[in-house]
């Protein structure tokens, strides 16, 4: 079981992806934006985080000082 947070500003897309992880056995937080996701990360330790846009990678780097770079997932348009 892996503990995971999920950041995107879309509450479907947030629900859609924490129900799949969770059936699949895994511990979901989710932030609806990037400053409270930066917050939820700083608070806890997460095995994943999912970056949705508009708040992705860079920005999350750019503005976190959480120390889990090989944690951070960026997922674009591309891949929803």
């Amino acid at each position: 079981m892996s503990k995971i947070l999920i950041i995107d500003d879309e509450d479907a897309i947030r629900a859609s992806l924490k129900e799949i992880l969770e059936y699949e056995g895994h511990k979901v937080d989710e932030a609806q934006d990037g400053p409270t996701g930066v917050k939820s990360a700083e608070a806890g330790k997460y095995d994943v985080i999912f970056c949705l846009p508009p708040f992705g990678f860079t920005k999350y780097n750019d503005t976190s000082d959480v120390r889990q770079p090989d944690t951070v997932r960026d997922l674009t348009g591309s891949f929803i």
